[in-house]
C-alpha cells in the first residue's frame, strides 16, 4: 500500500539532511578563523581600551541559504500532512488542508475552520494539542515566523567562551556576556581593560551562529534550535500517523 505520508516524511528527512549540511558549513568556517585579535581605544571613556574579534568576511550565503531550506522543508512537510488527511478523508484536490499555524489561539480556530477546512475534522483535537499558535507552541511559531522571514536577516555570531586561560595584569573593566557580533562592523567585543594592561591570551574562541531578530529563538543557537524543529515536526507527523490509523482515516 503507498504510504499516504511519504511526501512529508521525504520533506522531513531532506531537511534533516540540510541541518547536517550546516553543521559541515559552520564548521568550516570557524575552523578557518576568520577573524584577527585586536585592541582599541574605547570611544566612550579615554582611561579603557577595547579588545575585540574583527572578521575579515561575513557570515557565508551558505548558512543562511541552508538555514532557509531546512525551515521551509519542515513548514511545507506539515502542509503537505495536512493535503494528505485530506486526500485519504476522499477529498479530491483539497484547496484548503494547509497546517493551521496562527498568531494566537483565536485566530487557530479561524485557521481550523477556513485554511484547514477539507482536513478531517476528527484530527482537530490533535490540532489543539499541539497548540501551533504564539502563546500555545512558541517553538511551532517559531518554525513559522521563520519560514516568512527574509533569510538574509536570520542570522549572527555569538561568543560562547574562551577556551584556554588569560594572563592579565592591570585594570579589568567589563565582559560582555554571550558577546554579539555586531554586523555592521564584523566585530565581536571580548572585553574591556584599563589603558596599558597587559593582557596575554592563551586560548581559542568558542563561535557558534545564532539567529539573531527573531522573537522566541533570538539568540540561540541555530543548529540547536533546527534540531529541535526537526524533532517536534517529525513527532507530530508519527502522532498524526498513529491517531489517523486509530480513527480508522487509514489502515
Amino acid at each position: 500500500m503507498i504510504d499516504p505520508f511519504a511526501t512529508p516524511r521525504r520533506k522531513i528527512a531532506h531537511a534533516k539532511k540540510k541541518i547536517a549540511d550546516f553543521e559541515g558549513e559552520s564548521r568550516r568556517f570557524f575552523a578557518q578563523h576568520p577573524f584577527s585579535f585586536l585592541i582599541e581605544p574605547d570611544p566612550n571613556e579615554p582611561k579603557h581600551e577595547v579588545h575585540k574579534l574583527r572578521f575579515n568576511q561575513s557570515l557565508p550565503d551558505s548558512l543562511s541559504n541552508l538555514t532557509a531550506d531546512a525551515v521551509n522543508g519542515l513548514r511545507s512537510s506539515l502542509d503537505n500532512l495536512g493535503y494528505a488527511l485530506a486526500v485519504v478523508a476522499g477529498k479530491t484536490n483539497p484547496r484548503h488542508a494547509a497546517f493551521p499555524f496562527a498568531g494566537s489561539a483565536g485566530e487557530f480556530e479561524n485557521a481550523l475552520s477556513g485554511k484547514s477546512k477539507d482536513i478531517p475534522k476528527v484530527i482537530y483535537p490533535l490540532f489543539r494539542a499541539y497548540k501551533p499558535y504564539k502563546g500555545g507552541n512558541n517553538f511551532l511559531w517559531a518554525l513559522n515566523e521563520i519560514a516568512i522571514t527574509d533569510k538574509h536577516k536570520l542570522l549572527s555570531i555569538q561568543l560562547g567562551s574562551m577556551l584556554g586561560n588569560m594572563e592579565a595584569e592591570g585594570g579589568f573593566v567589563s565582559m560582555p556576556v554571550n558577546p554579539i557580533w555586531d554586523s555592521l562592523k564584523k566585530e565581536i567585543v571580548v572585553s574591556t581593560w584599563a589603558i596599558g594592561s597587559n593582557v596575554k591570551y592563551k586560548a581559542d574562541f568558542a563561535l557558534s551562529v545564532i539567529f539573531d531578530e527573531i522573537e522566541i529563538v533570538d539568540g540561540e543557537p541555530v543548529l540547536r534550535v533546527l534540531d529541535y524543529f526537526a524533532n517536534i515536526v517529525e513527532d507530530i507527523l508519527l502522532g498524526i500517523q498513529a491517531e489517523s490509523r486509530r480513527l480508522g482515516i487509514i489502515n
